[in-house]
């Protein structure tokens, strides 16, 4: 699938070294029209004024966290379409479970790599072409859109520390994926 590499990227986070780690990870990936916010009050305006096309955002954030921040997009038909990735620290499965009901694309935990962030871009990119897809040829999206539903059963194998090897490289936090230049911040 082709990707719009110039498509406008919101990155979301309160911690300026997170979004500089996030925004480095998205030009490795090669994106280069990203914008920043530094919570998701401010988020929420840049979201119009912008004319964003995908949300990165942080969870845990002062004045509107990325949970209200995803809430409030998926509740205005105006801005309800657009991709929305969730970042968190944690791979608590209740957390996830908020996400995916809360109507979020796709979802990363900290730390991650530029390799991670492109598969679950990937992912993302895939599952709104497919819902689109779906849309346009019945009025409903394929099964195939709803992979983020897939996902939370290997977040929360993880979670209780009962995953396969290949379920738990989709919530590993070791060294291996961490980032490269500022781990620690990645887990900030």
């Amino acid at each position: 699938m082709q990707v719009n590499s110039e498509m406008k990227i919101l990155v979301v986070d309160d911690f300026a070294t997170m979004r500089r780690i996030v925004k480095d990870l998205l030009r490795q990936c090669g994106f280069t029209n990203i914008v920043e916010a530094n919570d998701g009050s401010t988020a929420l305006q840049m979201i119009y004024s912008d004319q964003v096309e995908l949300i990165i955002s942080d969870w845990n954030m002062p004045k509107m966290t990325g949970l209200e921040l995803l809430r409030a997009v998926r509740h205005d038909p105006i801005t309800q379409h657009l991709p929305f990735l969730m970042i968190t620290a944690e791979a608590d499965a209740e957390r996830v479970v908020q996400a995916i009901r809360s109507g979020v694309t796709n979802y990363i935990v900290k730390p991650f790599s530029a390799d991670v962030l492109q598969k679950k871009l990937d992912q993302l990119f895939v599952n709104e072409a497919t819902a689109q897809d779906g849309a346009k040829k019945d009025g409903s999206a394929d099964e195939e859109a709803e992979e983020p539903v897939d996902e939370l059963d290997a977040a929360i194998a993880a979670a209780k520390g009962d995953a396969s090897p290949g379920e738990e490289a989709e919530t590993d936090t070791s060294s291996e994926n961490a980032v490269e230049d500022n781990p620690q911040a990645a887990n900030s």
